[in-house]
């Protein structure tokens, strides 16, 4: 899967009828799999491709691992290949 760059003015969001792609103040932006229809706007729309669709019909992408303190594929790298560096505001 590509990682989401977190646009400024992310095109998914304003391509989703639904509302489901959701951008944060702090500019993290999300899908919430419950809202999601499975249209596919926002695939067509993203131009890194970084949103796909799962076998249960709803789109996905890189969202950092919001519900984590660190992103799980930084945190399980047994490399340490993978960092999360903070880019400025």
């Amino acid at each position: 899967m590509i990682r989401c760059v977190f646009c400024k003015k992310p095109k998914c969001v304003d391509a989703c009828p639904e509302n489901a792609i959701i951008q944060q103040d702090d500019g993290y932006v999300y899908i919430d799999a419950k809202i999601c229809d499975g249209c596919g706007n926002c695939i067509a729309a993203c131009p890194f491709d970084a949103i796909q669709m799962t076998k249960e019909g709803k789109s996905v992408k890189c969202d950092l691992c919001l519900d984590y303190e660190t992103p799980v594929c930084v945190s399980q790298c047994p490399t340490d290949a993978l960092l999360l560096i903070e880019k400025d505001a």
